[in-house]
């Protein structure tokens, strides 16, 4: 009899056991499967987790939208904040953040301005600081790691990320001042860095046309020790920003002992980074940007590596 039970006992220890493996295996295959990149189809064809209103303006409010993680059992996530170019609006960055979501981050696309409203340069500054400072105080809401905030963004969207970084004051008189807007890394793509007549002399020109000074605007002139680890993309034929500008500020921020990589593209113009291109097909040079950004982020232990797809996917074009 007590070899019977004994006997019974040994496969019930056995069934547990091999029921305990099922479960570590799937959890081990659900873990990989939330760090594959997702394909081309995927990417385009996906709308945000969530839309938040983060800010509230005179004729408005100014919204994220949020892509949240396949890894929703990690609540102390990294995430992506990612700004808008001055032309577009945060459905730029939507390809982007869908890639980064199922990479294992969670990614936001943030909303500066309201689209058709022209809003001062120190007012857009403002709302990029208080988009970063909602994410960082929202960090249990969202899962996040509010230590891992990365930022950055495309042209003007590129340059208030590194507003955020580099620039003291332009706080809202609603915020929480105390909260910090610098990033744990910047991602920036033809940003717009020197905003004196030697970067953008348009937009300085508007600026001295308004008594402003726009050395207090421009990043390039605050570069000092201790700003996060950047990464910036930039075609060397970019007819709106300057690719010298690029290439002037990676030098200075090297120099200031500071982790900063400029990839160049040969020839390539401003904008050149976005997932369809002017003819509306889709873009394979976007697909490198993010394949590099993907590494600068791993190097970061932002993400795990993964194989990640070059080229688009047969049909998707």
């Amino acid at each position: 009899m007590k070899i019977i039970v004994s006997f019974l006992s040994l496969l019930l220890f056995a069934s547990a056991a091999r029921a305990q493996v099922k479960v570590l295996l799937a959890l081990a295959k659900a873990n990989v499967a939330a760090q594959q990149p997702c394909s081309w189809s995927d990417i385009e064809s996906r709308v945000a987790s969530r839309t938040v209103d983060y800010k509230a303006v005179e004729n408005g409010s100014l919204r994220l939208h949020i892509f949240e993680s396949k890894q929703r059992q990690d609540r102390h996530l990294p995430v992506l904040v990612l700004f808008h170019g001055g032309g577009g609006a945060a459905e730029q960055f939507f390809p982007q953040a869908r890639y980064f979501a199922d990479r294992g981050m969670v990614a936001i696309s943030a909303e500066w301005r309201l689209k058709g409203e022209k809003t001062p340069l120190a007012t857009c500054i403002q709302n990029a600081k208080s988009a970063i400072r909602w994410v960082r105080t929202h960090d249990a809401e969202l899962g996040i790691n509010p230590n891992r905030v990365v930022t950055g963004g495309g042209s003007a969207g590129g340059h208030l990320a590194a507003c955020a970084a580099t620039l003291d004051g332009f706080n809202d008189s609603q915020d929480k001042a105390e909260v910090s807007t610098q990033s744990f890394a910047l991602v920036l793509f033809n940003p717009l860095l020197d905003t004196t007549d030697t970067g953008y002399a348009p937009l300085a020109k508007t600026l001295l046309s308004l008594n402003l000074d726009p050395v207090a605007f421009s990043p390039a002139h605050h570069i000092r020790k201790g700003l996060p680890p950047a990464i910036m993309f930039h075609g060397t034929s970019d007819h709106t920003v300057k690719f010298e500008n690029s290439e002037r500020v990676c030098r200075l921020m090297n120099e200031a002992g500071n982790a900063c990589e400029l990839v160049p593209y040969e020839g390539q113009d401003h904008a050149f980074f976005n997932f369809r291109n002017q003819a509306g097909d889709p873009n394979e040079v976007f697909w490198d940007v993010v394949k590099r950004t993907d590494d600068f982020l791993v190097k970061l232990g932002c993400l795990k590596p993964a194989e990640i797809p070059r080229e688009p996917s047969a049909g998707s074009k």
